[in-house]
C-alpha cells in the first residue's frame, strides 16, 4: 500500500508540473478529459476518458479511490490506447462513494485530467448494452451481471421491445427470451420501409425493470409499396412472367395500405393464383365496387386471389370497402366469390373482411359466397368477417363450402340467402357449409336469415364432417330447416361440445319441403335417395328460444328430428320451445324408429355464463 501512496503523490506532483510547463513534446498540445462512468453496478464500474492525440502518449490509465481516502488510490492502466480510453474497476464496495481521474504518459512525464465521482448502488439494477443487429431479423444485446450478483437479485425476464415512435417499452411490441445462455432473438413482424426503434430490457427479482440504449433501424424490403406496384405485380404474375423481383425469401410483402376506392371494379385486380407467402403486414386493401358485370365467362371465380395453392399462404391482410356502392349489387353469372380467395387449397390466417355486401345471381345461376373465401380445401385460421353478405345459393360468413379445416374464426356479419332452389341443397351459414371438413372453436355473432334449404348459425355438415367447440350467438331464421349449430347432421357427421345462445325461428313461407327447427340441429341423420345416413350430437347445450311460426314443423330444444341412424347424447336443454320451458319432453321434435337420444339434462338459459363478444367499428 505504501507503493500505491508513492505512485499517487508522484502523479500529483507531475500534475503540478504539467500545469506550469508543457510536458509533451514541443510540437504536441496534449489534452485529456475524464469522462462520466458507465455500466456501474454494485461492485464494478467502467471508467472513461478521452485523449486529443493518442499517438503522442505511450501509456494511459485511471486512478480511483474512496472519497476522503486518497492515500489508498488504485492505479488501473488501460490495455488499449485510442481517442477514447476505458478500464473496468471491480471489487468495489456496495453503497460507497469514489473519486477517479484519467492520466497519460508520453515517455517523459505523466499528466492527469480533472476528477469525477460516483457512488455504487445498494440494490442491483440490470445493466444492458445497445442492441446489435446480426441481420435484418436477428438482434443481440448483453447484460452485465455485476449489478445483479450474489445479493440474490437475478434476472427473471429479458427480451427486446420496439415501436415506430421512439423509446419503446414492454407495453409496445416485445419478445421475451427464455434461453438462459443467450440474449439474442429473431424479431417477428418488424415493419419494413419505416424507422423502427428497439431497446433491450431486463428485470430482476428485486423488481427492477431496466432498458438498454435505443437503436434505430430501417429495413428496406422487397414487396408492394403502392397501388401502381400492386398493378405491376398482378400483371406480371397473371402473364406468367418472372416475379422473383417481388419475392423476399419466398415471401411477397405488402408494405402499405392500398386504396382502390376510386377504381371502377376490383375484379380487374384479381390475381390468378398464390403459390408463395403473401404477407399483408396487417395492412388494408380498400375497394369500392367489388366485381362489375361485363365478363364473357359463364362461370367466374373471384377474389383478391382467384386461388391459393397447397403451398400458398395469405396472412395478416384486411379487405375493406369504402363509399356507398360497395359490394356486388347484381351479377348475372354463376360465380365463386370470396374477399381473400375464390378457392383456397393452402392457408389463410389472421385475415379480415369488412363491410361486404353481395346481391348475386338470378334463378338458375349458382353463386357460392364467403367473407374470406368461396371454397376451402386447405386451412382457414384466426380469420374474422365483419361484413353483411347476401348470396343466392351457398353463403357463409367465413366461406361458402368447407372441405378442409376452419378453426378459431368469427363472423359478425349478417348472412342471408335471397332465394332457394326448393330443397336443392342450398345453405346459409354463419361460418360455412362443411362436407368432409372440420370446423373447430369458431363463433357466429351475426344474424342468419335464409330462404335456403339449410340455415345454420355455424354450418350444415355432411360426409364425415366435424363441428367441435363452436358457439352461436346470432339469431337464425329460415324457411326450411333451421338450427343454431348445424341444420343437417348426416353421412357420419359429428357435432360435439357446441353451444347455441341465439334464438332460432322457422318462418312461414310457401316452401313446404322438410320443415324442422332445433337449438342444435334440425335433422340428426338424414335419408337421401331412400338411404338412411348417420349423424351424432354429443355434449351440446342450447340456452335460447326455439320457435315454429308455421305450427307444422318438427321442433325441438336440441333437434327437430332424430332420423333412423341419428343419435343425441349428453346434451343440456334450456330456453323455451314455442314459449314453453325447455324439458326432456320437448328436447326432440320427432324420433324415427332406430334413432336414439339419452342423458339429456335440464338447465335454464340464465345459467349460461358466457357473454358474447361486442364488436364496435
Amino acid at each position: 500500500m505504501d507503493k500505491i501512496k508513492r505512485i499517487f503523490y508522484f502523479l500529483m506532483a507531475i500534475t503540478l508540473i504539467a500545469c506550469e510547463k508543457d510536458t509533451a513534446p514541443e510540437t504536441t498540445v496534449l489534452e485529456i478529459r475524464t469522462e462520466d462512468p458507465t455500466n456501474y453496478g454494485r461492485k464494478s464500474v467502467t471508467l472513461n476518458g478521452s485523449i486529443s492525440d493518442p499517438d503522442a502518449v505511450q501509456e494511459a490509465g485511471f486512478l480511483f479511490w474512496k472519497t476522503e481516502d486518497k492515500d489508498h488510490a488504485i492505479d488501473l492502466p488501460c490495455e488499449e490506447i485510442g481517442d477514447q480510453i476505458f478500464a473496468v474497476a471491480d471489487g468495489l464496495i456496495t453503497g460507497e462513494s469514489y473519486v477517479y481521474c484519467c492520466y497519460v504518459g508520453n515517455g517523459i512525464n505523466r499528466m492527469m485530467g480533472q476528477t469525477k465521482s460516483f457512488r455504487t448502488p445498494t440494490i442491483g439494477v440490470p445493466l444492458i448494452s445497445k442492441p446489435e443487429w446480426i441481420d435484418e431479423r436477428t438482434v443481440r444485446a448483453q447484460i452485465w451481471d455485476d449489478g445483479i450478483d450474489e445479493s440474490g437479485s437475478h434476472i427473471v425476464a429479458k427480451g427486446f421491445c420496439w415501436n415506430t415512435t421512439g423509446r419503446p417499452t414492454v407495453f409496445d411490441q416485445k419478445i421475451v427470451i427464455n434461453n438462459e445462455d443467450s440474449f439474442e432473438a429473431q424479431l417477428p413482424g418488424i415493419q419494413s420501409n419505416t424507422d423502427v426503434y428497439i431497446r433491450a430490457f431486463a428485470q430482476n427479482d428485486s423488481s427492477y425493470l431496466a432498458y438498454g440504449p435505443e437503436n434505430k433501424i430501417y429495413i428496406e424490403r422487397k414487396g408492394i409499396n403502392s397501388l401502381d406496384e400492386l398493378r405491376m405485380f398482378k400483371d406480371e404474375l397473371n402473364n406468367e412472367e418472372d416475379i422473383s423481383s417481388w419475392l423476399d425469401n419466398g415471401t411477397v410483402y405488402l408494405n402499405c395500405d392500398i386504396d382502390m376506392s376510386e377504381l371502377p371494379g376490383f375484379y380487374d385486380f384479381s390475381i390468378d393464383y398464390c403459390d408463395f407467402v403473401f404477407e399483408g403486414n396487417n395492412h388494408t386493401i380498400k375497394i369500392n365496387a367489388f366485381y362489375p358485370n361485363g365478363y364473357e365467362e359463364d362461370f367466374i371465380t373471384l377474389g383478391l386471389f382467384k386461388q391459393i395453392s397447397e403451398k400458398g399462404i395469405v396472412r395478416n391482410l384486411n379487405i375493406d370497402y369504402t363509399g356507398q356502392n360497395y359490394g356486388v349489387l347484381y351479377i348475372d353469372k354463376s360465380a365463386n366469390i370470396g374477399n381473400i380467395a375464390g378457392h383456397n387449397w393452402g392457408t389463410i390466417e389472421n385475415c379480415t373482411s369488412h363491410k361486404t355486401s353481395f346481391y348475386v345471381g338470378p334463378e338458375g345461376k349458382y353463386t357460392s359466397v364467403g367473407g374470406i373465401c368461396a371454397y376451402n380445401s386447405g386451412t382457414i385460421e384466426n380469420c374474422t368477417n365483419y361484413g353483411d353478405i347476401t348470396g343466392s345459393w351457398l353463403v357463409g360468413g367465413i366461406c361458402a363450402v368447407n372441405w378442409g379445416i376452419i378453426k378459431n374464426c368469427r363472423n359478425f356479419g349478417n348472412i342471408s340467402n335471397i332465394y332457394h332452389e326448393d330443397g336443392d341443397g342450398d345453405c346459409t351459414c354463419g361460418i360455412a357449409f362443411s362436407s368432409n371438413g372440420i370446423i373447430h372453436a369458431c363463433e357466429n355473432h351475426g344474424d342468419i336469415t335464409g330462404e335456403s334449404a339449410w340455415n345454420s348459425g355455424i354450418g350444415s355438415t355432411i360426409n364425415s364432417s366435424y363441428i367441435t367447440e363452436c358457439i352461436n350467438f346470432g339469431n337464425v331464421k329460415g324457411y326450411c330447416n333451421v338450427a343454431g349449430i348445424s341444420a343437417e347432421i348426416s353421412d357420419s357427421t359429428i357435432v360435439e361440445k357446441c353451444t347455441n345462445n341465439g334464438d332460432i325461428t322457422l318462418l312461414v313461407s310457401d316452401y313446404n319441403h322438410n320443415k324442422s327447427v332445433g337449438g342444435i340441429a334440425s335433422y340428426v341423420g338424414y335419408i337421401t335417395n331412400e338411404t338412411a345416413t348417420s349423424g351424432i350430437i354429443l355434449n351440446c347445450k342450447n340456452t335460447a328460444h326455439i320457435t315454429d311460426e308455421t305450427s307444422i314443423g318438427d321442433i325441438g330444444n336440441i333437434a327437430g328430428v332424430i332420423n333412423v341412424k341419428g343419435k343425441v347424447e349428453g346434451c343440456i336443454y334450456g330456453g323455451t320451445v314455442n314459449g314453453a320451458t325447455g324439458t326432456r319432453e320437448n328436447a326432440i321434435g320427432r324420433i324415427e324408429t332406430g334413432g336414439s337420444f339419452k342423458s339429456l339434462k335440464s338447465k335454464s338459459a340464465s345459467s349460461s355464463t358466457r357473454i358474447p363478444f361486442q364488436f364496435k367499428e
